[in-house]
């Protein structure tokens, strides 16, 4: 689990797999090498037939096949390191993620609603599967591209590089503002997400109230307003988008056309051979997306970089485990590591949800081995509140809490809860068999023990 909130949750998944991305962009790196030397080939072989000498075609056909086979084998490669590493990356992403939720303080769910975790889990988590699969391998790719090429072109003319690149400080501005613009519309845009799938959840939820009040009609206008809202989030960033793409196209074509230009020239004052400006023109087919693509991509990298930023928050969020880990394990109560009659005492025991709203002021009680004891009041009087202290839900803020005569706070988290069994008034069923339900208390329980457990429950007759 994070430990720091420095610490990225994706960095130890993105390092411990980091030799496949390492392989990606090695291949990709080769593969534009073999294009730029097929190029360049050709480019050769165009200057000598236009020279006037003969050439070996058995041995270019040749060689161009060899580069072909070489360029497919690179390319399968260069996919399949990418496939992998996405699906290593998102799976271990993934399951760090459920790992981690599942531990968090109870407060963190009672406090932010489900609709906010459903769609970190969801939304949040396929946008930064989209970085991984499509976001970040373009860009690498456009890259080294962009390099390559741009070495190439350096050693034709380092002009046709002055040219071509004459427009990028404007596309940064560009981009650079655009991509800002983005971000806060995505914010805004995921909260609202956040807010409809709380609603749907809600309303699902409360659908007999919902009906027996006919609130119907109130539902529906939550979840319209709310659909509106993202709608309109929604044509606003289609809208910068489209911008940025026009802004993309016109800013980069400029600078090409100039260096049309410009190489028609160098080749008519016979800088340049022909086939140098054979090559120049397919390289530069080759090189105008990505030059194009690496600076706007600014605009999704920000974009996934709020899902980044929503599902950080929740690694940040400290799990339960550190409040109550202490030496006392499973089998303390059978080891004999704990001899006491007296199961639980409370002495003074103050709890609050919210620092200026005390709900328990030094309570105290004891309950010994066999007994029975109620609590009786009325509602928010904080019966409910004692039950979830007492099964380590939330820590209380002062006073005495022994269990078996031993300090809460000297006892395993899970070991301390498997001392009570909890029948809460909100009944709640796994959406598996009622078998599965009842087995889920004990790990390998067996038929008996199954259905002894639904005998002393009383729900055996009504099951079968």
């Amino acid at each position: 689990m994070v430990t720091g909130k420095k610490q990225k949750f994706w960095w130890q998944a993105a390092w411990k797999h980091s030799w496949l991305l390492l392989s990606y962009m090695a291949l990709a790196f080769l593969l534009n090498q073999i294009i730029i030397y097929g190029n360049d080939t050709i480019a050769k072989a165009a200057d000598q037939v236009l020279g006037g000498h003969q050439i070996a075609l058995a041995g270019l056909l040749k060689a161009l096949a060899v580069l072909a086979f070489a360029g497919a084998a690179a390319a399968f490669g260069k996919s399949f390191c990418s496939g992998v590493y996405n699906a290593v990356i998102q799976r271990d992403i993934k399951n760090r993620l459920c790992q981690h939720i599942l531990g968090l303080r109870m407060g963190y769910f009672e406090k932010n609603g489900s609709g906010g975790l459903m769609t970190r889990l969801s939304s949040d988590m396929n946008e930064i599967g989209r970085f991984f699969t499509e976001i970040m391998p373009t860009l690498l790719v456009d890259l080294i591209t962009v390099l390559t090429i741009t070495f190439y072109f350096v050693k034709m003319d380092v002009m046709l590089i002055v040219i071509l690149f004459a427009s990028y400080p404007l596309m940064l501005i560009v981009a650079d503002r655009l991509s800002k613009r983005l971000a806060t519309i995505a914010r805004g845009f995921r909260s609202r997400m956040d807010d409809r799938t709380q609603a749907a959840y809600d309303a699902i939820q409360g659908i007999t109230v919902g009906r027996s009040y006919n609130l119907y009609p109130v539902m529906k206008k939550r979840l319209d307003t709310i659909i509106d809202d993202i709608a309109m989030h929604g044509w606003k960033s289609t809208r910068i988008s489209s911008l940025g793409w026009l802004l993309k196209g016109t800013i980069t074509n400029i600078p090409v056309i100039g260096c049309y230009f410009f190489a028609l020239n160098e080749t008519l004052n016979g800088r340049i051979t022909t086939g140098e400006m054979l090559a120049f023109t397919v390289l530069l087919g080759r090189i105008l997306t990505p030059i194009g693509d690496i600076v706007f991509c600014l605009n999704d990298v920000r974009e996934a970089g709020v899902a980044f930023e929503r599902v950080q928050k929740i690694f940040e969020e400290p799990a339960e485990a550190c409040e109550a880990a202490g030496v006392l394990g499973n089998n303390a109560l059978e080891d004999g590591l704990v001899r006491n009659d007296l199961a639980i005492c409370w002495k003074d025991v103050t709890f609050s949800y919210q620092p200026e709203h005390p709900v328990l002021r030094g309570v105290s009680f004891a309950a010994k081995k066999g007994e029975t004891i109620a609590f009786v009041g009325g509602s928010g009087e904080g019966k409910s509140t004692v039950m979830k202290l007492l099964c380590g839900f939330y820590q209380k803020d002062g006073g005495s809490f022994l269990l078996y005569g031993k300090a809460y706070e000297e006892w395993d988290i899970q070991a301390a809860r498997a001392c009570f069994s909890l029948v809460s008034q909100d009944v709640f069923l796994f959406p598996v068999s009622v078998w599965e339900n009842v087995a889920y208390g004990k790990e390998g329980a067996t038929k008996e023990e199954v259905v002894a457990a639904c005998k002393n429950a009383n729900i055996h007759a009504f099951i079968v």
